[in-house]
């Protein structure tokens, strides 16, 4: 059972566009008394509607990457708002990192930006196995301009690395397939675009495991033979039956697109993508 937010101020953001038919289950998962702040995209669905009608305060932006968005957020709160939670609208926060929130986000708190993990879900099955957990993400941050850097992929997003970070394994989950696929591969097509007009740029801020890991073989054919040999075999993937298959595949299919997109993309350009479904695991 949700229940009020503690005696500091927090306040949870969610990034949108066109997020109506997951948007309702990532509300609901919210203390009724949080405020809530949505940053839009251009949506032309019922997102706006469904957060009108849960009361959230809406700001709208044409899209910049997930640090600028995050960053401008950040920037339109003031005090009492002393902690942030942000939150992709696929998401779900369970009642067990609320309880952290109360319990953990005093004036003591030493850490500036909290890292959760994630399970991934794939139409409907909670991945165990196939992801390589934990995954985390800076979801819980300090109220603090600038705080967001954009990371190596040039889509995802990093922490200033001048900055106390903890890390705590509280997952919440993503649900990054549903239904259809076509909207994932057309994000990840897009994505492994980006990437590829980056290329190895060095950046600064916080790495995490995961990011370490992507820096050390070079993007090809053998990188995506083995991400699927790891995900699917050395981890035991398998085991998440036909969604660890697609999980694995998918990814793999992945690395194999950031290649090709290598060999065709011209100059660096920014990052043009809209929000969609959250940020590649």
């Amino acid at each position: 059972m949700n229940r009020p937010p503690p005696d500091v101020g927090i306040a949870a953001v969610i990034l949108t566009l066109n997020e109506a038919a997951v948007l309702p289950r990532c509300l609901a998962a919210i203390p009724a008394a949080m405020p809530v702040v949505i940053v839009d995209s251009g949506s032309t669905d019922e997102t706006l509607a469904i957060a009108r009608a849960r009361g959230c305060h809406i700001l709208q932006r044409v899209w910049s990457g997930f640090a600028d968005q995050r960053n401008f957020a950040l920037e339109q709160l003031a005090d009492p708002i002393d902690w942030v939670v942000f939150i992709d609208a696929d998401e779900v926060f369970p009642d067990a990192i609320w309880s952290w929130t109360r319990e953990n986000l005093t004036p003591g708190q030493a850490a500036q930006v909290i890292y959760l993990s994630q399970r991934i879900h794939i139409g409907g099955a909670m991945l165990r196995y196939a992801p390589h957990y934990p995954i985390f993400h800076p979801r819980i941050v300090r109220r603090s301009p600038g705080l967001f850097l954009s990371n190596q992929s040039g889509h995802g997003e990093t922490v200033r690395d001048d900055l106390s970070v903890a890390y705590v394994d509280i997952p919440y989950d993503h649900h990054i397939i549903e239904d259809r696929l076509d909207p994932w591969l057309k994000k990840h097509v897009d994505l492994a675009q980006i990437e590829a007009r980056r290329g190895q740029a060095s950046v600064g801020g916080v790495k995490t495991r995961r990011a370490r890991l992507n820096a050390v073989m070079p993007v090809g054919p053998l990188r995506a033979l083995a991400r699927f040999i790891f995900h699917y075999g050395l981890i035991g993937g398998w085991r998440d039956g036909r969604a660890g298959f697609v999980y694995c595949a998918l990814y793999g299919w992945y690395e194999l697109t950031k290649w090709v997109s290598a060999l065709r993309v011209g100059p660096a350009a920014p990052d043009q993508r809209p929000p969609g479904k959250g940020s590649t695991p």
